[in-house]
């Protein structure tokens, strides 16, 4: 139900779910390279999720990094789904890593290499110190380079998913859709928290 890659001997581990795996595994074996002792671990499933499997590698490493695609809103701190699960599996047990997420990805945005190089080094960090500077962080998009509501040409996007008040679903594709269908004099309102 998981998978583990390069954790033997690692103080850092990522935990993917998907299609940001091979991105993640990419990054891994380069700070391998470098002798950076850092690991991967791919959760196959989430129902069942694979508490043991995740116990297992969390008993032996100082920091896992949950990377999420989502944000569950009302989670204290802001957390996404994945790692709120992974810290419900390790709730009790006698070791417990620090835990950080990466809220990244989200309205289809890519997870970069540098992206997961950065956080894995503030992972290791965080294990060297025995704390996290921060536990959740959010890899946003570029903020608009409008100067009012109203983009001023076609190069000043209209829609801006994956922000803390958006959890980069679907409804941004379908915004971006019906205004550009309607015409830029449209005005769609979405409350946070959908």
């Amino acid at each position: 139900m998981a998978e583990e890659y390069r954790c033997e001997g690692a103080e850092a581990v990522i935990v993917t779910v998907g299609s940001m795996t091979g991105t993640a595994r990419e990054v891994v074996d380069r700070m391998r390279e470098k002798g950076l002792p850092v690991g991967l671990l791919k959760l196959r499933v989430l129902r069942p999720f694979p508490t043991e499997e995740v116990r297992a590698v969390a008993n032996r490493v100082k920091t896992l990094v949950v990377i999420d695609r989502n944000v569950s809103h009302g989670a204290g701190g802001g957390s996404g789904i994945i790692c709120l699960d992974i810290k419900s599996a390790l709730y009790g047990q006698k070791h417990t890593p620090i835990i950080l997420n990466l809220i990244a990805g989200l309205g289809g945005l890519d997870s970069t290499e540098e992206m997961i190089r950065s956080f894995l080094l503030k992972a290791l960090d965080a294990g060297q110190k025995g704390r996290a500077e921060k536990e959740v962080e959010w890899a946003l998009p570029p903020l608009p380079t409008t100067t009012g509501v109203i983009p001023q040409d076609s190069t000043q996007r209209l829609v801006y998913p994956g922000t803390p008040s958006c959890a980069g679903c679907t409804a941004t594709l379908l915004f971006r859709t019906t205004i550009e269908t309607l015409g830029k004099d449209t005005c769609l309102i979405m409350p946070p928290c959908c």
